[in-house]
Order: C-alpha cells, then sequence, then structure tokens
C-alpha cells in the first residue's frame, strides 16, 4: 500500500499540532512514504485503490476537501470522500477534523484590505466572539496567490474578485457520513481515556480525550473516556475508526501533543488488518 503524509506550513498553520518541517521530512525517511503539499495531494486522492494518508496538520486544505459552500455536505463532491469509499486510509489527528479548511486564491486586492472587510462583517455578525473568527483567519501571502481560511467552525468566508462574503456553515449536518460538528465534546482540558483492546491490537498510545465524540454502535474506539462535564456526561472517545465504503477513517490524538510517528505506525497496523476483519 502507498502511504503519503500532507504537511505543507507555507499555506495555512496548525490549530493543536505543530510538528516540523525536519519531523515531518525524518519520519517520512524512515518510513519511506512521500509528503503531500496543498498542490499535490489532489492527484494523490483521485485514487483510493491500496492508499493511505496521514495528516500532519489538522487544517485540511481545499485540493483535498474540494467542496463548494452549496454543496459543503454533499459526499458525492468531495475528493476525500470518495478516496476512502474506494478503499483509502485517511487518519486524522490534532483538531476536530474539517472544522478549519484553508484555501489559495489569485486576487490583486491587498490583504490588509481583505482583513478589514472581514473584521468589519464578522464583527456585525458575531460581536461578542468575532476575534475568535480574526484570529483564525491566517490570511496570507504565499507566492502569487493568498491563502486564508475559508471554513472556520460554523463559517465559509468566500474572497472573490476582492470581495468578502461570510456565510453561515451548519453545525448539524453530518460531514462526509462522519459526525456532525454538535457532535463534539469540546473540553476545556484533556481526560484520561482507556484503550479498547482494539486500541492495543493497533499499538496505539494516546490515552487522553480533548475533542472526543459521543460513543456509538457507528465507530470503533481506541480509548474510551467516561465524562461528567456539563452536557459531555456518559462515555465518550477521542480516537476512533469508521469504515466508508472499502475504506477507512482513522481519528487519532485529538489534542496537541500528538505522536507523529505513533500515528503512522497506527496507520501501517491498519494498513495490514483484513478488511472484513475491522
Amino acid at each position: 500500500m502507498e502511504t503519503a503524509i500532507y504537511f505543507d506550513d507555507k499555506v495555512s498553520d496548525s490549530e493543536f499540532t505543530r510538528f516540523s518541517k525536519e519531523v515531518v521530512e525524518n519520519l517520512a525517511r524512515k518510513y519511506n512514504i512521500k509528503v503531500l503539499d496543498y498542490d499535490t495531494i489532489s492527484d494523490f486522492l483521485r485514487d483510493g485503490n491500496e492508499k493511505a494518508l496521514i495528516f500532519a496538520q489538522d487544517v485540511i486544505p481545499y485540493t483535498a476537501y474540494n467542496n463548494s459552500y452549496l454543496k459543503l455536505f454533499d459526499k458525492k463532491e468531495s475528493l476525500i470522500y470518495n478516496f476512502i469509499k474506494e478503499g483509502g486510509i485517511v487518519t486524522w489527528i490534532g483538531d476536530v477534523p474539517f472544522f478549519y479548511r484553508v484555501k489559495c486564491i489569485s486576487v490583486k486586492e491587498e490583504i490588509g484590505k481583505l482583513k478589514e472587510s472581514f473584521s468589519q462583517q464578522i464583527r456585525l455578525m458575531n460581536p461578542i466572539n468575532s476575534s475568535f473568527y480574526e484570529i483564525r483567519l491566517n490570511l496570507k501571502k504565499v507566492g502569487d496567490k493568498i491563502c486564508y481560511r475559508d471554513i472556520i467552525y460554523d463559517r465559509h468566508i468566500d474572497i472573490e474578485e476582492g470581495k468578502v462574503n461570510i456565510y453561515y456553515r451548519s453545525v448539524r449536518e453530518k460531514i462526509l457520513d462522519l459526525f456532525s460538528l454538535l457532535d463534539i465534546c469540546y473540553l476545556n482540558e484533556k481526560a484520561k481515556a482507556n484503550l479498547t483492546i482494539v486500541g492495543k491490537m493497533l499499538k496505539y498510545k494516546g490515552n487522553e480525550v480533548l475533542r472526543p465524540v459521543r460513543l456509538s454502535g457507528n465507530i470503533i474506539p481506541l480509548n474510551v473516556a467516561r465524562l461528567y462535564s456539563g452536557t459531555c456526561v456518559g462515555d465518550f472517545t477521542g480516537s476512533w475508526i469508521k469504515q466508508i465504503g472499502d475504506g477507512y477513517f482513522i481519528r487519532l490524538y485529538d489534542y496537541g501533543e500528538a505522536d507523529l510517528e505513533n500515528s503512522i505506525q497506527v496507520t501501517l497496523e491498519v494498513e495490514n488488518v483484513p478488511k472484513q476483519v475491522v
């Protein structure tokens, strides 16, 4: 199986995961896997047969999750969903999957003017929490393009012909058959979790949770935490596997101190598991 890591710190920073380029490249050499960036990931995803992709950053690129605003939840339109469905493996570590997306475009407008336009609009739409969005817009010049987060939680930001438009993004609809953003438990600090037998068999080391989902029969948990925090009461898992078609989505290390090498090791273990067993 061909395995790759996505890492491109030129177009966007991460939220939780803070791996250096040197660490990523050293691990890629150690395990003989390629490193993909914003421009090369789409070609890798066009065929999910016998392939695995590990995200070393928790901001997904538009070139992987290429759904337009009107079709954000349309599985047929999604490059990454079809990659998994056809037999590919995707491993996600860090902050909530699909919580943020980075998009790079060609635009002549000055960055300062675009930032100001965004700030004015988001302050009117969400005066209490506007700083949350302003900090995370991450608008910057990259070569002859500008890159910015066009998805930030419940907002979709569209920059076209020098104009900034902000739209609401549903937090209730499931993202690519995985979960809705309302399914996530947003803890203020990490909670202890116990590894399941599957987690132990896959040699997973993550025994804490920060952005877990409620335990259900639709996913295979790698760890389990019993929580009593606000609306988060019951059994939750921060690391899990879900089968989609012939492939798997693997969720690992839902907090900042992620172990990239262990994430690679778990992915390689899943590659060797007969699909009918998982």
